[in-house]
Parts: structure tokens; sequence; C-alpha cells
């Protein structure tokens, strides 16, 4: 049973053809989900290396008076280069004046000038490999921060599989479901009035018994209401045809079949 239900699926062309379709379809609405999906995904893991690059200056700014203790702020600093991914740390005052710097600072100047707070992000290497950020801290001071960004290529490759193989996998049970559906109510159906319609016209006598049962309240169903009644005409017809013949062999027997009279049997 299961070999001739493959068989049917294999040979149904308009079931592939919808299942393609079907399949094109939601590849395509998935595609234009993916890569907004994957951007998201990427300015949040951006967006949550700079949240570490202040979790990790803000608390030595917390600790220490800049303006009175220099040298304790410049050590919390470089203990600070290291920590959550952070390669470097700069800090000036109010005024521009240079307070404390650690690790590699060389361009988080422009960021010092901006001060862009992390909401409006950071700018990145043009490798990827970090991401330098600023913010004024509460503490009167504006700190900048090299951040690592460099496994963020990996994460979001990774996400980009992940969901990919989500969408394969949706993609596949849709299109299964929609060949198992097709075949159930499409093919079946087709395949039941193609066999009666061929036995109907190798036995067009007996035609009402080649009839397709159904009970389908639905498009096939109005088909196959619509075939039995042909098959229905179409037997009718062959016994109308026959009494016909009949009527006419009995007439011919006692008729002259030129003139129409009654011949010498009659």
């Amino acid at each position: 049973m299961l070999t001739r239900y493959w068989q049917d699926l294999t040979h149904c062309r308009l079931c592939w053809k919808i299942a393609a379709t079907v399949f094109l379809l939601i590849l395509a609405v998935e595609s234009v989900i993916l890569v907004p999906s994957a951007q998201r995904f990427e300015a949040g893991l951006l967006a949550q290396r700079a949240t570490y690059g202040i979790i990790a200056v803000e608390p030595v700014l917390a600790a220490t008076n800049y303006g009175e203790n220099i040298p304790l702020l410049g050590a919390g600093v470089r203990n600070s280069v290291g920590r959550y991914g952070i390669s470097g740390v700069l800090l000036r005052d109010a005024n521009g004046a240079h307070i404390a710097a650690a690790g590699s600072v060389a361009g988080l100047e422009r960021q010092l000038a901006l001060a862009a707070p992390m909401a409006e992000g950071g700018v990145r290497s043009a490798d990827g490999r970090h991401m330098d950020i600023a913010w004024p801290s509460e503490h009167g001071v504006t700190a900048a921060a090299r951040v690592d960004t460099s496994d963020v290529a990996g994460e979001v490759a990774r996400y980009s599989i992940r969901i990919a193989a989500l969408v394969a996998l949706i993609v596949l049970v849709v299109t299964a479901g929609t060949m198992l559906v097709l075949h159930q109510f499409v093919l079946r159906p087709v395949m039941l009035l193609r066999a009666s319609a061929r036995a109907a016209g190798a036995d067009p006598d007996g035609a009402e018994l080649h009839m397709v049962r159904t009970r389908r309240p639905d498009e096939i169903g109005d088909l196959i209401d619509a075939h039995n009644a042909l098959l229905g005409e179409v037997a009718a017809s062959k016994r109308r045809d026959r009494e016909l013949a009949e009527e006419r062999a009995r007439h011919l027997s006692s008729h002259d079949p030129l003139t129409g009279l009654p011949n010498r049997k009659a």
C-alpha cells in the first residue's frame, strides 16, 4: 500500500507543482524575515558589548574621586582592561582634560569628542574585531572604551544557521503536509475519476456500474456528481439505442424496408 501511495505521489504532476509553489513561497517569506532578524540579533549583541564596557568602567568612577585620588582612579582603569572584553579605556573631565587611560586607546579620542551615548551605538573597526564607545558618565567624566566584538560575526553566523535550519525544517514539513493533503483530497479522487472514465469507456452499456461513490460537500464532490450524472446519461442513452434497435429489428421483420408496407410474414 505504501509503495502504491508513493507511486501516486511521484506521478502526480499537479501535486508537485502546487507543493513546489508552496515551498518557494515559504522559502521566500522566511528568507525576507531572516535578514532583518539577523541584523537585529547583531545589533543586540553590539548593544550588549557596549553595556559590558559601561559596566566595567562605571564602578571604577563610582568608587574613586578622580579630583582627589587620580592614582587610584588610574589603577582602577587599568584593572578594568581585560574585563568583559575591554581592551582600552580613556577618561576626560568636564573641561576636556586628560584623567586616565589604559590599554589600547588609539582613536578613542574621536569617540570622546562625540561623547555618543550607548543608545546611539559605537564605531566598529573595519575588521569588526572591536567597537569604540563613549558616554557622558553621571560622575562628571566623559568616558570611552574599546570593546572586543571579534566573536559577534561568529555568533551571527551561528544564529543565521539555526534560523535557516529551522526554516528548512518548516518548509519540508509544510511541503510534505501539502503533498499528503493533496493526495488525500485531490489526487485520490481525481485518479478514481480517471479509472471510472476509462472503465465506462470500455463498457458503455454498463457505465452506471462504474460510478464513483462520494458524499463530499466541496468542488471535488460536485465534479464527481457531474461525472456520475454523465455516466448515467451514457447508460440511459445506450439503453434507448438498444431499445430502438430492437424495435427497428422487429419492425423490419414484418415490414418491407423500402416501402414500409407489411410483408408476407405480417
